[in-house]
């Protein structure tokens, strides 16, 4: 690696790929952008991940309503299906019992 030193001629450009350690030597950014890169990755993956879990949210909560909505559902059907029932033996024991008198056509 080059030692920096006041000979070293540097135009602003090449200052710009490099940078200096505590050594004073004269270091690529390369090392450094991968860095500043994989961050970049980690907060861009960080993001995704809580927007995925927000629409994970709300999902589960869309879910909880509608199941709520169909248990209340699934018990007015089962009164409805218990007063059916109720209203067919009703119906069968008012049938099975014999006239206690003739039809006036007899």
């Amino acid at each position: 690696m080059p030692c920096v030193s006041s000979s070293l001629p540097l135009n602003p450009d090449q200052q710009s790929d490099y940078y200096f350690n505590q050594h004073t030597y004269l270091l690529p950014i390369v090392s450094l952008k991968v860095k500043i890169t994989n961050v970049d990755k980690q907060e861009s993956n960080l993001t995704q991940l809580e927007i995925k879990l927000t629409f994970l949210e709300e999902h589960v909560e869309e879910q909880d309503r509608v199941i709520h909505q169909l248990c209340k559902k699934i018990e007015k059907l089962g009164d409805q299906l218990n007063q059916s029932q109720m209203a067919l033996s009703d119906f069968i024991a008012s049938q099975s019992a014999p006239p206690s008198e003739k039809p006036p056509h007899y």
